[in-house]
């Protein structure tokens, strides 16, 4: 069975009046480091055209892969990505906060993972319940003590959790909400899920962020929307609810937390779109132009990175990749890099004796750097450069070099 499809509409508007801005380097599901018994589940590469949409400005991609092909086998965790326990934390504790929601409230979190929102929340005096499709992930959550359904977010989900635990006055997606196909089914199921006054909170890396910040390995099959705050207004209008509230985070390059109710509510918080939509007319997100022009600036720099390791390999360097995430595998991929690197490493466990998905390329920890003046570390995971040279310092101190390839190409020594 081929498990890609591929729509000819927008799925937030229905227009078939899309332009292609964005084609990086096709790539098999970049999250499947499997072990090398197994990595011909992961050898198909499939296409990653980012498409904007001429009417309502979203962009997204159009070839989606069938989601138990990423999802069932799903390895990636929340707490393996650095900073983001801290991260959900502070989170539960503002959301609450800020909303001001009484203390034995039900909040459930759509795609939640391990359960480490669910477990600020619970902290902080919230009834949790989380969906989750991932079974080995649900399974340890629940066991935890996070009560996780096992399934997607769909009107089963809904109806189980209004029997078992009743109507929701919170319900979040954080970076999840852009996975979904379906979104207009997804939204149609949190007004059915939410109490009278309730709020939807979404979190999500932010396009225009994407955009100035260079982050086009934030690109990859299972992210199908790169939304901007002006494309969901418009959206959730069409669903009779509304945005009451807009944030911006840090994580993930640049990201932002909205907050959505149903339109006959009486708002929770005090709207702040229109600065947010001027600031994206400024960066002319509904241009392709300024797609093109991204992709122009990170091919120039995906060039010059081939140069300066083509110089690397002819002295007989070793190359090695710090990173082995779905990020890394956008950024192997398009930057042609596969043929330099001799090995990658990264500090997840769960990533330790897999290969890449579709070269091949072993996983190991990140003691196996060898700190000796023949040592060329790529830093993939480059938003996390500063951090991973001043752990791996021994690098520099022994005469060997880190190169940063985004987002500019940079090389750091001694």
């Amino acid at each position: 069975m081929n498990p890609l499809a591929h729509r000819d509409d927008c799925r937030l508007c229905g227009s078939r009046t899309l332009d292609m801005v964005m084609r990086l380097t096709p790539t098999p599901p970049g999250d499947m480091y499997l072990p090398r018994s197994q990595a011909a589940k992961a050898s198909s590469a499939y296409p990653l055209d980012l498409y904007l949409c001429r009417d309502c400005g979203y962009a997204n991609l159009l070839d989606i892969l069938d989601p138990d092909s990423i999802y069932k086998e799903y390895i990636y965790t929340t707490t393996s990505s650095p900073g983001l326990i801290k991260h959900f934390e502070g989170y539960a504790r503002h959301v609450v906060e800020r909303l001001r929601l009484p203390s034995g409230s039900l909040a459930v979190d759509i795609g939640s993972n391990d359960g480490a929102l669910l477990r600020g929340l619970k902290k902080v005096g919230m009834r949790v319940a989380g969906v989750e499709p991932a079974p080995e992930i649900a399974a340890a959550a629940t066991n935890e003590g996070l009560p996780t359904l096992n399934r997607y977010f769909d009107a089963k989900a809904v109806e189980t959790i209004r029997n078992d635990y009743g109507p929701a006055n919170l319900v979040t997606a954080n970076n999840v909400f852009a996975n979904i196909d379906d979104v207009s089914s997804v939204v149609d199921n949190v007004k059915a899920l939410l109490a009278p006054g309730g709020v939807f909170v979404v979190e999500f890396a932010y396009l225009g962020d994407l955009i100035k910040n260079r982050i086009f390995d934030y690109i990859y099959h299972e992210h199908l929307s790169y939304f901007s705050i002006d494309t969901l207004r418009r959206m959730f209008a069409s669903k009779d609810m509304k945005i009451v509230g807009v944030e911006h985070i840090e994580t993930k390059g640049g990201s932002v937390r909205i907050y959505v109710q149903r339109a006959a509510d009486t708002p929770a918080l005090t709207d702040n779109l229109d600065s947010w939509i001027a600031a994206e007319d400024r960066q002319r997100l509904r241009d392709p132009e300024t797609y093109r022009t991204l992709l122009q600036a990170v091919d120039k720099t995906a060039a010059a990175c081939r140069s300066l390791l083509d110089r690397y390999k002819s002295e007989g360097r070793r190359i090695i990749g710090y990173g082995a995430s779905v990020t890394c595998t956008t950024l192997i991929y398009h930057f042609g890099l596969a043929r330099y690197l001799d090995f990658l490493v990264d500090d997840n466990p769960a990533k330790l004796g897999t290969v890449c998905p579709g070269l091949g390329i072993d996983v190991r920890p990140s003691s196996a750097i060898d700190g000796d003046a023949k040592t060329v570390v790529v830093v993939l995971a480059w938003r996390f450069a500063d951090m991973i040279i001043e752990r791996n310092r021994q690098v520099l101190d022994q005469g060997g070099v880190f190169v940063v390839p985004m987002p500019e190409l940079k090389l750091v020594d001694k």
